[in-house]
């Protein structure tokens, strides 16, 4: 498409403006799209002369063999794309989450300059989303649940008609369950639009659930224990994100561990912590907008530069603002750290019970697990066989370039360890 428009000429100032763009658009997808391949495939993202991808700056001849670059030549495209996209979208208001605006380049900027090790630039742009939060939605960092209830049944999951209305997919009376059934835009910066009913991409929620977020669904994948557990403990002291991501229907087994190691065939009967993330929307079950990026997102980015900073109590701060937003009973105390390992073990584990089933964790324990001083922690009753976990600097890190591309192009030079 961009090689395309240098054959359109605009009839007048308004065709270039909005050609112009269209192609801000396009530009700011390339360079998320290069930042997911860097992700996933370079070996070391805060290195420049690490070996990054393929370089593909036009449309390239069918039978080219093209060799992988350092991540530096990677970065000088990305950059040159946001800043060509953020420049056309300066003082133009904000679209709606399922366009690329202003917000959207500032929130893939933030997440590329964190993962680039540029920890200045990441707070600029983070911040900068923060800044124009008002203008990307209407209270979109409010209390999870402003006021607690809004009947006069009581705030717990045990009275029915309060769950009922907790629940409800198009008429939630909760801000944070809301953006999750596309109630509401609610802190959604960009996402892929899934529409109800018309087949408009993958159902996301079905990924784990069949048919339905529900024991009777036919769930395929449940909560991994650990993290589970987390929900757990967040909800005995307000968190609402135990109410949000797990399904009533759970059927937890108080005595899980005893599964452990004879039992294991017994997890999927036994322990089944349903996932209610993705439950659909209004005419369809399990079919949501992929949240590609969220404002508690760039909050957690704040509090990495902080700590990067050695501003252990501003990072606190930062995490408190996320936590605040999804406490039903109100603020809550902020965090101390005695050193910059736990500051970083907070974080962390504050982004895996947020950012849960959103395409983070296992880029989040290779970039801070040895700072943070954790490893990745599957429980024991995960599966119904023995589980594994990757120790810290594991080539698997670093995913494997497929064989089909080594085979159609040798110059596609393979990770280290595959």
């Amino acid at each position: 498409m961009i090689r395309g428009a240098e054959g359109i000429t605009p009839v007048n100032a308004a065709d270039q403006t909005r050609l112009t763009q269209i192609l801000a658009q396009a530009r700011a997808m390339r360079a998320f799209a290069y930042l997911q391949l860097e992700t996933y495939f370079s070996t070391d993202m805060k290195d420049p002369n690490a070996l990054g991808v393929i370089l593909v700056k036009d449309v390239p001849d069918l039978h080219a063999k093209l060799p992988r670059v350092k991540n530096s030549d990677i970065y000088a495209f990305i950059e040159e794309d946001l800043t060509f996209a953020r420049n056309t979208f300066n003082g133009i208001a904000d679209p709606t989450q399922y366009f690329i605006g202003r917000s959207a380049v500032n929130a893939i900027s933030a997440r590329y300059f964190l993962y680039k090790g540029d920890y200045a630039q990441a707070k600029t742009y983070a911040q900068a989303v923060i800044t124009a939060s008002t203008a990307v939605a209407a209270n979109s960092f409010a209390l999870a649940a402003a006021t607690p209830i809004t009947t006069s049944a009581a705030p717990t999951i045990d009275n029915s008609a309060w769950r009922t209305l907790f629940y409800a997919v198009g008429s939630s009376f909760n801000p944070y369950r809301q953006m999750w059934v596309d109630q509401n835009r609610g802190e959604s910066i960009f996402s892929l639009g899934r529409i109800a009913l018309t087949g408009n991409g993958v159902a996301i929620g079905t990924y784990w659930n069949t048919n339905s977020s529900s024991l009777s669904g036919s769930p395929m994948w449940f909560w991994g224990r650990n993290l589970y557990n987390l929900f757990v403990s967040g909800h005995s002291n307000g968190d609402i994100r135990w109410l949000v991501n797990r399904d009533p229907t759970t059927a937890a087994n108080a005595n899980y561990a005893t599964l452990y190691p004879n039992n294991l065939g017994q997890t999927r009967s036994s322990d089944r912590l349903v996932v209610d993330k993705y439950p659909g929307k209004t005419g369809t079950n399990t079919r949501n907008d992929v949240k590609l990026f969220r404002l508690s997102e760039m909050y957690f980015i704040l509090a990495e530069c902080a700590i990067n900073d050695g501003q252990l109590s501003t990072a606190a701060g930062y995490i408190k603002n996320v936590r605040d937003a999804r406490n039903f009973t109100g603020p809550v105390a902020a965090p101390t750290y005695a050193s910059a390992q736990a500051a970083w073990a907070d974080v962390l584990q504050e982004r895996r019970v947020e950012l849960a089933l959103e395409g983070h964790r296992y880029i989040d324990l290779k970039r801070l697990a040895v700072k943070a001083g954790v490893t990745m922690d599957r429980n024991n009753t995960d599966d119904i066989v023995l589980t594994s976990n990757l120790a810290n600097g594991d080539y698997r890190y670093t995913f494997p370039i497929p064989l089909s591309e080594i085979s159609a192009n040798p110059n596609a030079q393979q990770n280290t360890g595959y």
